[in-house]
């Protein structure tokens, strides 16, 4: 079976690869998260207009290389989750305005997130791979601080919230899955990965998990890893 393709618009970042990371729809207009493009794009679809929203403060502060690697949405608020930028950025899709919130990073220059986030209680937390923790951003409070759960510095791929727990994935799967309490701050639960994925060759884990297969890894069904979820998948 064969499609029809129809160019309705075109980027201005001519001659870079992968310009953005995700697209986000949102009433009407697509934003699109930047990865190697210097700004986001918004595109109406109705109208078939394009425009751009800026961050970095005014200060054409913008990092060389991938800037953003995923998002949270909360409402109306887009938060882009930085990979080497230097902030969380937060856009408003009704306005467009733009907040950052600033990583007091230990080398501004080095990798900060390497995975997803996760949204658990009004805070969003993801992973800080150069300093083995993680960021903890209050949306309410709108404060950022890093936090090493159970007090064992780690490097996470990624993290999900999961019946109120933070499942965190860790980048060497051979350390298995942390179920963390935030509130106790301990570990309730250290779940190895099934041993077809510990004989694998290594590689990250991607961001799909599905709430529905916690209790499967718990009962070690495999098949979710064998169809590609947690490795690769799409």
């Amino acid at each position: 079976r064969t499609f029809q393709s129809q160019i309705m618009a075109a980027f201005s970042d001519s001659g870079k690869s992968g310009l953005y990371a995700e697209i986000v729809h949102y009433k009407g207009r697509l934003f699109c998260v930047p990865r190697n493009a210097d700004m986001m794009i918004v595109y109406h679809i109705e109208n078939r207009e394009m425009r751009q929203i800026a961050f970095s403060d005014g200060d054409n502060d913008v990092c060389n290389g991938s800037k953003f690697g995923s998002h949270i949405v909360k409402g109306h608020i887009l938060y882009l989750i930085p990979c080497k930028y230097h902030s969380v950025v937060a856009v408003d899709m009704e306005s467009d305005l733009v907040e950052e919130y600033r990583i007091h990073h230990e080398r501004e220059s080095r990798q900060i997130s390497i995975g997803n986030a996760a949204d658990k209680d009004g805070a969003i937390y993801f992973s800080c791979k150069e300093e083995a923790c993680l960021i903890r951003l209050d949306t309410k409070k709108k404060t950022v601080e890093k936090v090493i759960p159970a007090g064992e510095k780690r490097v996470y791929s990624n993290l999900f919230c999961i019946d109120q727990r933070l499942w965190l994935i860790p980048f060497e799967v051979r350390e298995g899955i942390r179920v963390w309490n935030e509130q106790a701050d301990t570990f309730e639960e250290i779940l190895d990965f099934p041993r077809e994925i510990l004989e694998q060759t290594s590689e990250s884990i991607t961001m799909r998990f599905p709430d529905v297969i916690a209790d499967e890894i718990r009962n070690r069904n495999v098949s979710y890893f064998k169809r590609g979820i947690l490795h690769n998948g799409n």
